[in-house]
């Protein structure tokens, strides 16, 4: 249904074309000549008012939106609709333009809404000017001189009617027009106090404190200046002023002929499209302030800009020089501070170049200008739904909104704060200047989300992460960017490179920005990164450890663990030993003050404790006591993923699942592990503790709190300085055979050793040697593991790209419980299929397989795998169509062969009622 103001503009419409305008008007008193009317209706007639010889009026009699108007074409340029004309031109109906509107009514037979309707105009109580509010505006206002405010249309105003003379303000009201320009009457005032020393009281009921404000705007937004608008159209060169006193003073420099001032009063933000038509191949020039808060005039500036380009023949932004100590600056203080004249104004405009539309820097949408004000970041729209992620620079905090429409002031006060959404933003009809109105806001806000996709799963939360080649850390409220210097720059925003960052309070406050770069700086030498890990093999040397070598492993595993998102295969590892070997003091009081905040120890979680508590951090997993519970084997199925960083995939309430992500390196200690199962056994770098001498027992004396955090950073920093060099060496270590070595043990020390050696400076034969030499002395009698086995498990761990751009592990895939709709083509696609009849069977296309999971580096790279598939029990050579026409040659498994091997069933749900798979 049309709202109240939509139905009187329908009615009088409905008036005006039911009426004989001219026969109205000659009843009226005006005379017409015999001339027929022009191509745009207006016929012509002699001034009302005013004597003239010749026509010089007119009278529109057309079916556009000017049909019923008076216009005197010479003098004052005055334009009315008929109702204003007989009520108060030809002085019928009691000076009052509704009586006349309704007499009208009644004539064309047209039924008006309920009540009076109101125009903007009818709020104030306009008059001529008197010279001493002319003057004494003028002379409060250094630049701007008593005839620009009458060529501006300025008239007087009381305010607010119907309240008592104390409550009234005395103002200057100017006209502001849409974009009929002066054919149409105002579509609303922009009014100051007639005194500039006081402000504009605005009451806001009984027993309620008074606003107080500098400018207000009663009706609609529109453009400014009754002498520029008149000399529009032959101008060649327009000037677009940010606030009414500097178009005022614009104005008291008498621009001549063909260069005219205008602005758009309360809307520097809101440049109307239908208002461009004005200003086709004009030159324009943006006279808007500089050194203002958040710079919102020069945002504003190029929000016109954008406006502009697409119709204007040339558009400068004139950036004035900034102010006093560097601060805020105008065009009325510029010209006063320079007594400048308008020659001078055009002199420095003119060196400023026009803006290119290329120049994407330049220009500004409204929406990202409303935004830009409020500090509020869209990051995107949640995948499959209507709600919106958000940020807000000022409060750093981050939400949801889950329905733009029925967004609220208090909604925006929580996330942006009150002094935010007081300054900016107001739920009225009206415009109020330099604020924006709710629904302005929420369209900003759909705007920005419409193009953007936010995925809750792909939040990087505290911890360190490799984005696009960058190092970033992030941490509660802020985010460090480790630059090209290795020196840590502050990131405010909740986003880099597409990825976004939790810096809500959720996420830990783990590192101090400048602490870190400090020490990053020490680290360009090489003595010091030696002496930082020389001081943790001290410290874990306090420790009687298996084998001798151990502390050395550590003081690699504690930087590993700090960038553990960053490896692209990452081991597990486990401190095991007697119950009184001293595996607690590690685990409880050494490793979590190493890691700080961002450590996460826990005694005898669950696996779904330790998903909802890690979530999207890339904490320190610490867990003692790891003995066997109902829980632990679960847990170990979890870390399994992480060893090529995959995802796992468990169902929600509301049907649409929840994927938790791990690539971290979890610590575990525990008298005796529990590690049955092949793939959890050759995952783990195992390190074992002996029994501690009688003559040394108790007498471990550890550094302090401080001293401990103090050296868990300056190790972070070494793996920083280090882990490009140490993650190659740790990629070509990966393939490194050694004999009585399982190739998966290898893996998972390639990656400590792999640091170690990059900061030995070896190259990569020195370093395999290394390698061979150090796991000499090591016993992995009990890791060995069959390669089928080990295939097998590579080939159900590796993660397929779907549609989209999501992924899945081949395991989630083949799960009942977890595969989403199009799985077997993804199958099908990296050369995986179901079959049989009789036997349910696997099929693998071990050419396909190979060529997408086992590129150069990895461990069954130019081996024939089909060879080891066909080890397992029951495994057969076979022929499939994996959806194309053609058969492929591969090899086929029993799906009972592959149970026995992961000792689950892959459609045997867990007890819990979430999905379950292999992981």
């Amino acid at each position: 249904m049309a709202d109240k103001s939509q139905k009187w503009q329908d009615a009088r419409r409905a008036i005006l074309d039911a009426l004989n305008i001219r026969a109205e008007y000659e009843q009226l008193g005006v005379k017409f000549t015999g001339r027929d009317p022009t191509a745009k209706g207006w016929l012509y007639c002699h001034a009302v008012g005013r004597d003239d010889d010749n026509p010089s009026a007119g009278v529109n009699i057309g079916d556009g939106p000017l049909r019923g108007r008076y216009k005197d074409f010479k003098g004052t340029g005055k334009t009315v609709n008929l109702f204003d004309f007989a009520a108060t031109i030809a002085g019928r109906f009691g000076g009052d333009w509704f009586e006349a509107l309704k007499h009208y009514a009644r004539i064309a037979g047209v039924s008006l809404p309920e009540g009076r309707e109101e125009l903007a105009a009818d709020r104030l109580e306009l008059f001529e000017p008197t010279v001493g509010m002319l003057t004494l505006y003028a002379s409060r206002k250094p630049g701007v001189r008593a005839p620009a405010i009458q060529q501006l249309g300025g008239m007087g105003a009381r305010w607010p009617k119907g309240l008592p003379a104390e409550k009234t303000n005395h103002l200057i009201a100017f006209p502001m027009y849409g974009s009929a320009l002066l054919d149409l009457e105002p579509i609303g005032w922009h009014v100051v106090a007639a005194n500039p020393a006081v402000k504009i009281r605005k009451y806001q009921g009984k027993d309620k404190q008074e606003q107080l404000v500098k400018t207000l705007t009663i009706g609609e937004c529109g453009l400014m200046n009754v002498d520029g608008l008149n000399r529009l159209a032959d101008a060649k060169v327009v000037n677009i002023t940010e606030g009414v006193t500097d178009l005022l003073a614009g104005q008291s420099l008498q621009p001549p002929d063909g260069h005219v001032f205008i602005s758009a009063g309360a809307s520097s933000y809101h440049p109307k499209a239908e208002w461009m038509q004005h200003f086709s191949g004009k030159d324009v020039r943006i006279w808007f302030d500089v050194g203002d808060g958040d710079d919102a005039g020069q945002v504003a500036a190029a929000v016109w800009v954008t406006a502009m380009l697409p119709v204007a023949a040339a558009v400068r932004n004139v950036k004035l020089p900034l102010g006093k100590d560097g601060g805020k600056n105008d065009l009325r203080a510029w010209i006063v501070e320079g007594s400048r004249t308008y020659a001078d104004l055009c002199t420095y405009a003119e060196t400023f170049e026009p803006v290119q539309s290329s120049d994407a820097e330049a220009q500004v949408s409204v929406h990202d200008a409303i935004l830009h004000s409020l500090g509020l970041l869209v990051i995107g729209e949640h995948e499959g739904t209507q709600k919106v992620e958000v940020f807000s620079e000022r409060t750093k905090k981050s939400g949801t909104i889950t329905d733009i429409d029925k967004l609220s002031v208090a909604k925006l006060i929580q996330f942006l704060g009150a002094e935010v959404v007081e300054e900016f933003v107001h739920d009225g009809k009206e415009a109020q200047p330099g604020k924006y109105q709710l629904k302005d806001v929420k369209n900003a806000i759909a705007a920005a989300a419409s193009d953007k996709l936010f995925h809750g799963d792909e939040h990087l939360g505290s911890g360190v992460w490799e984005v696009e080649d960058h190092v970033v850390l992030v941490k509660s409220l802020e985010a460090g960017v480790l630059n090209g210097d290795y020196r840590v720059q502050q990131l405010h925003v909740p986003y880099f490179h597409g990825r976004v960052l939790d810096l809500s309070r959720a996420s830990s406050d783990w590192f101090e920005v400048g602490q870190m770069s400090r020490t990053m700086a020490e680290t360009a030498k090489i003595d010091y990164c030696w002496s930082v890990i020389h001081e943790a093999e001290a410290l874990f040397a306090k420790w009687f450890w298996k084998y001798s070598r151990t502390p050395e492993l550590i003081a690699s595993l504690v930087p590993c663990t700090w960038l553990q998102t960053i490896w692209e295969w990452r081991p597990l590892v486990a401190i095991t030993g007697g119950s009184d070997t001293g595996k607690s003091l590690i685990m409880e009081d050494v490793l979590p003050r190493l890691f700080g905040k961002l450590g996460f120890y826990a005694l005898k979680p669950t696996e779904a404790a330790i998903r909802q508590h890690v979530h999207h951090h890339a904490k320190a997993i610490l867990l003692d006591e790891f003995e066997a519970d109902q829980h632990r084997a679960k847990i170990l199925e979890l870390f399994r993923t992480s060893s090529r960083g995959g995802s796992v995939i468990r169902g929600t309430a509301d049907q649409r699942g929840a994927k938790f992500s791990l690539r971290h390196i979890p610590w575990v200690a525990a008298i005796e592990l529990g590690l049955h199962r092949q793939a959890d056994k050759n995952r783990f770098i195992v390190l074992e503790l002996e029994n501690i001498p009688p003559d040394r027992r108790g007498k471990i004396t550890l550094p302090t709190p401080g001293q401990l955090s103090s050296l868990g950073i300056k190790l972070l920093c070494v793996g920083l300085r280090h882990y490009r060099r140490a993650r190659e060496l740790s990629g070509m270590l990966r393939g490194h055979q050694i004999d009585g070595v399982p190739g998966r043990v290898v893996e998972s020390f390639s990656v400590p050793l792999g640091l170690r050696y990059a900061l030995e400076g070896f190259d990569n034969t020195e370093a395999c040697a290394q390698m061979t030499r150090f796991l000499a002395d090591w016993d992995f009698g009990g890791q060995q593991s069959r390669d089928e086995f080990d295939l097998l498990h590579e080939i159900f761990t590796s993660e397929v790209l779907l549609e989209g751009g999501h992924r899945m592990t081949v395991s989630q895939l083949l799960n009942r419980d977890t595969r989403p709709m199009g799985a077997d083509q993804a199958l099908a696609r990296v050369g995986i299929r179901r079959c049989g009849d009789d036997e349910e069977r696997l099929f693998v296309c071990h050419r396909t397989v190979k060529k997408h999971f086992f590129r150069f580096g990895a461990e069954f790279h130019g081996q024939s795998i089909d060879q080891y598939l066909l080890r397992l029990e029951g495994a057969m050579r076979d022929r499939q169509r994996l959806g194309g026409k053609e058969s492929l040659r591969g090899v086929s498994v029993p799906m009972t062969t592959i149970a026995k091997v992961f000792q689950d069933a892959i459609d045997t749900p867990t007890q819990s009622d979430e999905g379950n798979g292999y992981n």
